[in-house]
């Protein structure tokens, strides 16, 4: 079980479909990474690592805006950064 924090608390329940991605990897860590588009070229981001004890390392949104951006190519660049969170907090190199 994890450890949510408010940030995932406030994400609730989506207003509009959300594209997903979550990962376990071997120092432990998991990562939950979704992502909503708000209007053409607006997406939102919601970023969480867990430790293996299910402790929250990091909560954020983020908000992604440009023509260029949609929520399969946020969900790339938002696991990319989950992934060096990971890293960094577990060891991960």
């Amino acid at each position: 079980m994890f450890e949510r924090g408010n940030i995932f608390a406030e994400w609730g329940n989506p207003a509009s479909d959300e594209e997903s991605f979550t990962a376990d990897y071997e120092n432990g860590c998991h990562i939950d990474i979704r992502a909503r588009q708000l209007a053409p070229g607006e997406v939102v981001l919601l970023i969480c690592v867990y430790a293996a004890d299910g402790k929250m390392i990091s909560e954020e949104t983020t908000l992604l805006a440009g023509e260029a951006w949609n929520p399969v190519d946020a969900l790339k660049w938002g696991t990319d950064k989950a992934e060096r969170i990971a890293g960094g907090a577990a060891g991960r190199g």
